[in-house]
């Protein structure tokens, strides 16, 4: 099984490289242009960075939230200074964290000197990060965010409450390997993306413990919420350190407090079923 499952992820890798570099070709084909660089996601792994570097042109790593301001820059034809906010999925960070609450600062004439290679932007600020158990599997599973999500605010004692619904939705055998993962910080990536942050908020609500695709639980909680409330809650940012020492750089140190204080509006609000 092992031998079959190997065979038939690299077949796969390989068909989806195959067809990458057709459609590649047939821009450069199309559009009569000869690239003088190659720009790519600054995720090392990926498989357009592998092309990107495969070839014989300079590299210009970007980094994916910047990406999407540069795009809406592009779209509106504005140049900086530009305080962009890029809230998503997920997305690599130069801290060795996953982004995706980001207020990215893009100054006039951007320049790398002092700052990350390729990033050409200032983090001026982001959420607090928490821990994800299982990586990857949080984006279809938003019960594994919630769980993080609560580690980071009430540690271990998280697994002595009753009755929440993330943590009844594992089994005991699987309960206890999370616990163990958390503890030893294995397999836990921390993150700072609202999109797993509204995961949890689905998740903790009892809205949607599993997904069929990433992102449905946050819709359904959008869709859920929008219906229901017209106010905004309050919500309080505090600086990590002074400004004079992390450049006016803000996070959310009150993320536990303030989220356990505002659920009950959420929850009060979901008359949905467990999924």
């Amino acid at each position: 099984m092992h031998l079959a499952a190997s065979t038939l992820a690299t077949s796969t890798r390989r068909n989806l490289t195959t067809r990458f570099r057709r459609v590649i070709d047939s821009l450069g084909q199309l559009y009569e242009f000869q690239p003088q660089a190659v720009a790519c996601d600054a995720h090392p792994d990926y498989m357009s960075t592998h092309y990107a570097r495969s070839l014989p042109l300079p590299v210009v790593p970007v980094q994916h939230h910047f990406a999407h301001v540069l795009a809406c820059m592009v779209d509106n034809g504005i140049e900086g200074p530009v305080l962009g906010v890029s809230w998503d999925g997920t997305g690599y960070g130069f801290d060795g964290t996953v982004w995706g609450s980001e207020f990215l600062l893009v100054p006039p004439r951007p320049e790398d000197r002092g700052r990350e290679p390729g990033a050409r932007f200032t983090r001026f600020a982001a959420l607090r990060s928490f821990p994800l158990p299982g990586g990857d599997r949080a984006a279809r599973e938003p019960r594994r965010s919630a769980v993080g999500l609560l580690y980071e605010i009430l540690g271990g004692g998280l697994f002595e409450t009753q009755d929440l619904a993330p943590l009844t939705s594992f089994s005991t055998g699987e309960t206890k390997l999370i616990r163990s993962m958390l503890r030893c910080g294995v397999n836990v990536p921390r993150t700072g993306s609202v999109g797993r942050l509204f995961d949890a908020v689905a998740s903790l609500t009892g809205l949607r413990q599993h997904s069929n695709f990433e992102g449905q639980a946050a819709m359904e909680l959008e869709f859920l919420t929008a219906a229901e409330r017209e106010d905004i809650i309050p919500y309080s940012l505090r600086p990590r350190r002074p400004a004079s020492q992390s450049g006016g750089r803000i996070t959310d140190e009150s993320l536990g407090s303030a989220f356990c204080c505002r659920l009950g509006a959420f929850g009060s609000h979901s008359n949905s079923k467990r999924v």
